[in-house]
């Protein structure tokens, strides 16, 4: 069977998903606001990204929720498609990616 090119191979999600965080990281910080062409392509890549499986998609727009601000985790798993288990996987793989997610004391999930 011949394989998309845009396919993700579930061994190099991790390493993606790592790309993604420090790309969507640095895009909030503005670290990239001095070369638009690679601001232009990063946007680019993380919106291709977040359509091209259920998997990195899914996380993403975990990242991109927790970066909107303070969420409780039921808050998370009503706007996303997945059960509460596969939320707290995806919450220890973001973290694993290196993304710093803090819980607050009364039980809100954010960036740190």
């Amino acid at each position: 069977m011949r394989r998309s090119p845009c396919m993700i191979d579930a061994a190099m999600a991790p390493e993606l998903l790592a790309l993604a965080v420090q790309l969507e990281e640095a895009l909030r910080q503005g670290q990239l606001k001095r070369a638009p062409k690679l601001q232009t392509a990063a946007q680019k890549f993380l919106r291709k990204l977040s359509k091209n499986g259920r998997l990195i998609g899914r996380r993403m727009e975990l990242v991109k929720l927790l970066a909107e601000g303070t969420r409780s985790g039921k808050q998370l798993i009503g706007r996303l498609p997945t059960t509460r288990r596969t939320f707290y996987r995806d919450l220890n793989a973001l973290e694993d990616a290196g993304l710093e997610i803090e819980l607050t004391p009364d039980g809100f999930y954010r960036l740190a």
